[in-house]
């Protein structure tokens, strides 16, 4: 009985160490969970911050987001919606171009060497881009060239290095001609000059003005008047080489620039568009936001390929959004609904799929027409 008994506990011995090696093994080889898993580039916190390209957009309005995007310095959120823009328009050479822009090193674009220049009143990085690099839409890549994060706040002043590509070179021996050729006429000018002063025994005499301020002044009026549009350009050019413009003359030039920009609208689309885009910008210097918004929407429609004016509508929108949304929003707290549902209407003029001013407005359209009923 004693052996029997040693038998028993030997076996239930060995039984109990197999089990609980099968439970070992079974621990060791259990799979990770998908959500457990990570990749060498990548991390839960990341996975769990991925941007999603914004549902509902055109391919223009996503182009147009991408580009505004972009002007901020907001890389990340334009390269998704790019991507996303190239599904639907795989062919677009200006969406790839901008996309490798995003993903490649600025060495990659353009050479080391590079010349200096200071930004100036009127000019961008997309000026710059267009005119020493032969496209606007190479702003994001020469804003990379200069380490700026955000291209739509660089001050003017700034040092900007141009890289020396073929286009740039190119560039620079035709002004570098063209200033020599300047140089030359006026030396001829001025040995002319030299020589019918001798030839004729007087001196030379600087020569006044055409015109003064004042007088171009009366003059632009005048061609407005007469609908010569033409003229009261010219000579709104001239003045402004001379002088800088108030407040009384800024409205002179928004009346100019209104109706040379409709008389160019049908035959000169794109001249048009430039045009548009000075006339919004002397708007917006007059504080006359809404109005700024419809020219460089209208200068957008007329030539979609101006840099600047998508850039400035771009801008305008958000500004008016905004500060329209703001105001709305505290009105309707005082719960002056008239004035609040005013507002929102404005908001969603500007930007028909502004979702809160959309929701906020039926909200005060509700609450007005129930005090309506309590006040009945």
């Amino acid at each position: 009985m004693i052996v029997v008994k040693r038998l028993v506990t030997k076996a239930f011995i060995i039984v109990a160490v197999f089990m609980l090696a099968a439970c070992g093994a079974t621990q060791k080889t259990t799979p990770v969970a998908p959500a457990q898993q990570t990749s060498q580039n990548s991390s839960p916190v990341k996975q769990s911050l991925q941007i999603l390209p914004e549902q509902g957009l055109t391919p223009r309005q996503r182009l147009s987001k991408a580009l505004r995007n972009l002007e901020r310095g907001e890389s990340d959120i334009a390269e998704v919606e790019l991507t996303e823009y190239l599904i639907a328009m795989p062919g677009n050479q200006r969406a790839k171009s901008l996309l490798n822009q995003i993903k490649s090193a600025p060495e990659e674009f353009y050479p080391s060497e590079f010349f200096t220049l200071e930004l100036r009143s009127g000019q961008s990085l997309s000026t710059l881009a267009k005119k020493y690099l032969g496209s606007a839409l190479e702003f994001y890549a020469l804003a990379k060239y200069n380490q700026i994060d955000k291209p739509s706040r660089v001050n003017i002043g700034s040092e900007i290095k141009i890289p020396l590509t073929s286009t740039a070179k190119r560039v620079l021996e035709e002004e570098k001609k063209a200033e020599l050729a300047a140089q030359a006429e006026l030396a001829a000018e001025v040995e002319a000059e030299v020589t019918q002063a001798i030839s004729n025994e007087a001196e030379i005499e600087v020569q006044p003005e055409s015109y003064s301020a004042d007088e171009l002044v009366s003059l632009i009026n005048e061609a407005n008047i007469n609908n010569d549009y033409e003229r009261s350009g010219q000579l709104l050019n001239q003045l402004l080489e001379i002088t800088s413009l108030d407040d009384a003359t800024k409205a002179i030039a928004i009346t100019t620039y209104t109706g040379q920009s409709q008389a160019l609208l049908a035959s000169q689309p794109v001249e048009a568009a430039e045009v548009l885009v000075k006339l919004g910008q002397l708007q917006l210097d007059s504080l006359q936001d809404l109005a700024a918004f419809q020219s460089f929407k209208s200068a957008n429609m007329a030539d979609v390929n101006n840099p600047e004016a998508l850039t400035a509508l771009n801008s305008v929108k958000d500004k008016i959004t905004q500060q329209y949304h703001r105001e709305a929003s505290v009105a309707f707290r005082q719960q002056e609904l008239d004035e609040a549902i005013a507002k929102w209407d404005v908001v969603l003029e500007v930007d028909p799929n502004h979702s809160n001013a959309q929701a906020y407005r039926s909200q005060a359209i509700e609450l007005r027409e129930r005090l309506k009923a309590l006040g009945n």
